[in-house]
């Protein structure tokens, strides 16, 4: 059990990453304001394994099937804590899991949430979204060769 804790900390991690850049996290709509994004909860649904699932064939494909009844099951999750489902989600087959963001009401605060939802036998993991950011241009200063070079004119 404690082996698994490393790798679902390292899930969180990477889901919140890509939740960051994912074509799923564009929206058409402006994006929400810092009040929304402050009461987003991560959430990580276990996946069954490939040998487990009808029809399944190993390929791990993204559309494989499996997603409506995941994404059903997420909102599910959603509506019985009373929670709002952001986006369709996304899978992440190697470590068995799939990542969703769901919105808390404005009465409850997001650890709450994270706690509750820690105890759905569903949901491997849970936590606040968090927004990771790194200074770009601290970055390219310090690395010369990642800037562009000079054009003579």
């Amino acid at each position: 059990m404690n082996i698994r804790r490393p790798a679902i900390l390292g899930a969180a991690l990477l889901c919140a990453t890509l939740w960051a850049g994912s074509p799923t996290a564009v929206r058409a709509e402006p994006p929400p304001a810092a009040a929304q994004q402050a009461r987003e909860v991560l959430v990580m649904l276990r996946i069954a394994p490939d040998h487990l699932r009808p029809g399944s064939d190993y390929g791990k494909g993204y559309n494989d099937g499996q997603s409506r009844v995941r994404l059903r099951t997420a909102r599910e999750i959603a509506q019985r804590h009373q929670l709002e489902l952001v986006g369709a989600g996304w899978p992440m087959h190697l470590l068995g899991i799939d990542c969703y963001v769901m919105r808390a009401p404005a009465d409850r605060t997001v650890e709450a949430v994270a706690a509750e939802l820690s105890q759905d036998p569903a949901v491997a993991w849970s936590e606040p979204m968090q927004t990771y950011r790194t200074p770009a241009r601290d970055v390219v200063e310090a690395a010369p060769a990642m800037q562009a070079p000079a054009i003579a004119t």
